[in-house]
């Protein structure tokens, strides 16, 4: 949880779904923050703050399980009141507890669960992937890319978007960090606009383009 988020946008797949009190839809297992940039946000400051609100609710969280502490690198990223869950922890009950009490923090709407079980990705792995995160975002910038509309984060070379987009928008957004060298696989999770925010959840691998 000592990774520094910057500003960009997200995407990812994953999906634990989980909506409320509503029931939790699990589905993927996933990566570890390592490298987070976000910077900025097209949504609007109220969501903006709700967002801050609620990170650091799920940070608060996470203080309650000590066995969490030198033992696993936990990370929630929060968009548009969607949360990614990221980071190693122990055990797969352990994961799966923190999603469910993470989907219970008000204002959020969905959780994607993403938890590996293992040890924690050292300083290594976390300097790549936040070097890979830069470049992806450099590289949707001289693209033409409104980098607002997205949170870009990076986890043992697979990039996750998340961000609140047209289809158009999120394709061209997946399909040029597809193509950054050093990247695996990119995983969106989006919210269309045309779709009232229905989740999307496909992956790219790493020299792939989106259809």
């Amino acid at each position: 949880m000592k990774y520094k988020l910057w500003i960009s946008m997200l995407a990812l797949a994953g999906v634990f779904a989980i909506s409320g009190c509503a029931p939790v839809v699990i589905a993927g297992a996933g990566a570890a923050v390592v490298g987070t940039n976000v910077a900025g946000s097209s949504v609007d400051s109220k969501t903006n703050v709700s967002d801050k609100s609620i990170q650091f609710k799920a940070i608060s969280l996470l203080k309650n399980y000590p066995e969490l502490q030198g033992n696993s690198n936990v990370e929630p990223v929060v968009f548009n009141n969607m949360m990614l869950l990221l980071g190693q922890v122990p055990s797969k009950a352990l994961a799966d507890e923190l999603a469910h009490r993470m989907a219970q923090i008000p204002g959020v709407k969905l959780v994607y669960n993403q938890l590996t079980i293992g040890n924690p990705v050292n300083i290594g792995g976390y300097v790549s992937d936040s070097w890979i995160t830069s470049k992806v975002i450099s590289t949707m910038v001289t693209s033409g890319v409104n980098t607002l509309k997205f949170k870009v984060v990076t986890e043992k070379g697979i990039v996750y978007i998340m961000g609140m987009v047209t289809r158009q928008e999120g394709n061209q957004a997946a399909s040029i960090a597809a193509n950054v060298s050093g990247v695996k696989k990119v995983i969106k999770v989006f919210s269309y606009v045309e779709d009232h925010a229905k989740p999307a959840d496909m992956p790219v691998s790493g020299d792939q383009e989106t259809n």
